[in-house]
Formats: C-alpha cells, sequence, structure tokens
C-alpha cells in the first residue's frame, strides 16, 4: 500500500478552522461556566476533564467544596 503524503500547507486551511472552532467551542463552555458559577454562587465550579471530553461538573481543585457529580449522575437527572 502507498502511503498517502500530503503537505502540510495544504492541510493548514483545515487547522486554522478546526483551531477557529475550537476556540469559540471553549469561550461558549466558558460563558456555560461562568453563569453557573453565578447562579449557584461558587467560582470554583467548572465543568471536569477526563481523556480529552468532560465527565461531570466539581470544583476541582477544591475538592473539599463539593463531591464531583458525574455525568452519568447528570443523564439520569434529566
Amino acid at each position: 500500500m502507498k502511503k498517502l503524503v500530503i503537505k502540510p500547507e495544504r492541510l493548514l486551511p483545515y487547522w486554522e478552522k478546526m483551531r477557529s472552532a475550537q476556540t469559540a467551542f471553549h469561550r461558549r463552555l466558558g460563558a456555560i461556566e461562568k453563569e453557573m458559577q453565578q447562579k449557584f454562587g461558587n467560582t470554583h465550579l467548572e465543568f471536569f476533564w477526563a481523556d480529552g471530553g468532560i465527565v461531570g461538573v466539581g470544583t476541582y481543585p477544591h475538592a473539599k467544596e463539593m463531591d464531583l457529580i458525574h455525568d452519568s449522575d447528570l443523564e439520569r437527572a434529566r
């Protein structure tokens, strides 16, 4: 099988689109976290990430403030 060779310059437009989408995504998440923090009066409240995805809501590294609420618990609360 012949190895696929693509020059980085050809991939650059897609890389830039991905970075733009990623930036917009993280800004939106930040706004949602800020709204959540204001609603519950805790500036440490945030989405908890593991293995590249959001797995719950907690106050890391201030774990003594509240237990992590796992995504499975949140899904059951629907």
